[in-house]
């Protein structure tokens, strides 16, 4: 008898220790402070479980550089940028030739931040990154050269666009 009330015993406690570890779930879902990093992670990925096709919002944009500013190889590496769906802006490409602390193009209407933005971009130096800035008015301009400059990529950069 001693080993059957400790079994009914066991199976209560099982029983209320799954209850409580619900309750501490659905506590969580209401209350995302609580979400474990792993929780967060998966819920971010399947609200955003999109495929590139139902983001995309218009074409490739190819800005008109000025300055001394050139595109790197515009056949494998052409410089442009796109908006998604979310109003995140992207930009693909390499540039070259210009002079630091110059724009390098405007963004149109409707892709410019908000802010002030600094972003670490690769040049051609193995070992080296630029500074990459957008700024309100729609400048798109490396700040800084780097050690070497035969070109910037700026594959990669996004930003929130104004709304």
């Amino acid at each position: 008898t001693n080993s059957a009330d400790s079994a009914t015993a066991s199976a209560t406690s099982a029983t209320a220790a799954e209850t409580a570890a619900s309750d501490v779930q659905a506590a969580n879902i209401v209350n995302q402070q609580n979400w474990t990093d792993a929780q967060k992670l998966t819920a971010r990925t399947n609200i955003n479980a999109v495929s590139p096709s139902d983001l995309t919002v218009g074409d490739w944009i190819t800005p008109t550089l000025i300055g001394s500013w050139v595109q790197y190889n515009s056949t494998n590496y052409p410089v442009g940028y796109w908006k998604d769906r979310n109003n995140i802006v992207h930009f693909r490409g390499r540039l070259s030739g210009g002079v630091a602390g110059t724009a390098a193009f405007v963004l149109a209407t409707g892709y410019k931040s908000k802010t002030y933005l600094t972003f670490s971009a690769p040049n051609s130096s193995v070992s080296n990154c630029v500074a990459t800035d957008v700024i309100p008015n729609g400048n798109f301009y490396p700040s800084s050269l780097g050690a070497y400059n035969s070109f910037i990529d700026i594959s990669g950069v996004t930003f929130r666009a104004e709304a």
